[in-house]
């Protein structure tokens, strides 16, 4: 869902003025699309009870197999919350590169924009720093793309933010990714470091 929503906004964002010129039209499709996004961040909401708390190895975790299938469901857990934060950070930043955040609920301005970036990147940091780093580790690269995604995103804006705090904060989040990503001991840790 998340994919057709930046499709959309893409695709319409292409189109010449003069097809986009008709308001009813373009309302229309806006009101589609506001929809679709709703829609998806409704299924992200409603996560069922097992994915929202991480959920301690219990007493009765007692077998080998009983502890592997618990090990299996937490890396599954991790992969799940950390696609769901990634997700959310695409999809602004896709909004806000076709000049459709009208679509997500939020205006135009910069200052809001930036606000709500460093939000959903620090929910992400959150995130990542809520799971066992062990299950970080057994997602491999898949996970270490998704954190390099993000700190990218975030040095872009630390470094086409007008305003100081927003550099700053973009900036420590950044740097908290970097971090990350040396402890995960990546490659992708040198490219992001030399942005900076």
């Amino acid at each position: 869902m998340a994919a057709r929503v930046i499709q959309v906004m893409e695709s319409s964002s292409k189109r010449p003025g003069d097809a986009r010129a008709d308001t009813e039209v373009c309302h229309e499709n806006i009101a589609r699309l506001s929809e679709a996004y709703f829609e998806m961040i409704a299924l992200m909401s409603n996560l069922p009870a097992l994915t929202r708390s991480s959920g301690e190895s219990s007493s009765d975790v007692n077998r080998d197999s009983d502890q592997h299938l618990f090990d299996i469901f937490q890396r599954q857990r991790t992969s799940y919350l950390i696609t769901l934060h990634v997700i959310k950070v695409l999809v602004l930043n896709s909004a806000i590169q076709c000049k459709m955040t009208e679509v997500i609920g939020l205006s135009a301005d910069a200052m809001t924009l930036s606000m709500r970036q460093i939000e959903l990147a620090q929910d992400f940091l959150n995130a990542l720093e809520s799971v066992p780093f062990l299950h970080l580790q057994a997602e491999g690269e898949p996970s270490v793309e998704k954190i390099r995604r993000v700190g990218s995103l975030l040095l872009e804006l630390a470094h086409s933010a007008e305003n100081d705090v927003v550099k700053s904060q973009a900036n420590q989040s950044a740097m908290r990714l970097v971090d990350m990503l040396v402890r995960l001991n990546s490659k992708a840790s040198d490219v992001l470091g030399q942005q900076t």
